[in-house]
């Protein structure tokens, strides 16, 4: 598919991308508040510093920026709190408290800070913190609002285009056989043997299948249950291996299992006897 290598490119830098993100949705949320506060001084006929508002911005929008990293490190704990969909209300009101406090701290800290430096007076001691926590918390609720829609729509997309995985409805009594892939419109089942390994990749793991990666929402134990472990055999806190899928075993200092796809799976010495004991075992069968 066309869009395949801009999205390989994109996978590969992402944290950088995203912080770019960051920055430009702050310079954006900075450059509308500051205009607003200076044409509503003019249509009001109000003098008003035209350095205020930027300042007063400014700080508002880095304390945003901060607070925007610590909910992109919020959002990908493993924790039933944080993944389970019961607890939808309860983590987004947590986050929501966490960044209207946070806001409001970070933003008079910076203040403070930037108000002397450019000539203009700012009164810490006398700030009413109530009545400006009510103040501030209309505009971070909307603000976290608009922010939260906007990363559910972006890990959706993201998602759906990369190619987001599902286990069909399971028996009880028997380990999945195939896995659902969603891309964009199409759905298609494949057979879970095709997995050569997989990775926790935060509250995500990572199915590869013929070099490319393919995120599941669960965790590495959840992954694990619905698997065959005659087939599957855990080798890394962070890493699972298709036993069919194993050629070699490194012995250097990196220790790592060897795929016959090519691909370096890290090796802990605290699996490395199990995997070793269950080849040894597949072999001799």
């Amino acid at each position: 598919m066309m869009y395949r290598p801009v999205l390989e490119i994109y996978l590969r830098h992402r944290t950088l991308f995203e912080m770019l993100l960051s920055i430009l949705i702050t310079a954006l949320i900075i450059t509308v508040n500051a205009t607003s506060i200076l044409l509503e001084a003019r249509l009001s006929n109000v003098i008003w510093d035209p350095v205020q508002p930027w300042v007063q911005e400014i700080t508002s929008g880095l304390a945003i920026l901060l607070l925007l990293q610590v909910i992109f490190f919020l959002r990908h704990i493993e924790h039933p709190f944080w993944q389970d969909r019961r607890w939808f209300v309860a983590r987004h009101l947590t986050l929501f408290l966490l960044f209207a406090s946070g806001h409001l701290f970070l933003m008079n800290l910076f203040r403070s800070l930037a108000y002397p430096w450019y000539g203009l007076e700012y009164n810490l001691a006398a700030f009413n913190w109530p009545l400006e926590m009510l103040y501030e918390g209309r505009k971070d609720a909307l603000i976290y609002l608009l922010l939260a829609s906007g990363l559910a729509a972006y890990d959706f997309i993201l998602n759906r285009l990369q190619g987001e995985v599902e286990f069909p409805s399971q028996d009880e009594s028997e380990y999945d056989q195939q896995f659902l892939i969603k891309m964009l419109q199409r759905e298609y089942l494949v057979n879970v043997n095709e997995v050569s390994w997989i990775q926790s990749a935060k509250n995500y793991v990572l199915l590869y299948r013929k070099g490319r990666a393919y995120p599941l929402r669960s965790t590495m134990q959840g992954v694990l249950d619905r698997l065959d472990p005659d087939k599957f055999q855990r080798c890394h806190r962070t890493a699972i291996v298709n036993l069919s899928k194993v050629t070699a075993l490194t012995s250097d200092e990196e220790r790592a299992v060897l795929l016959e796809t090519g691909e370096r799976v890290p090796l802990s010495k605290t699996y490395q006897q199990d995997i070793e004991s269950r080849l040894i075992s597949s072999q001799n069968g």
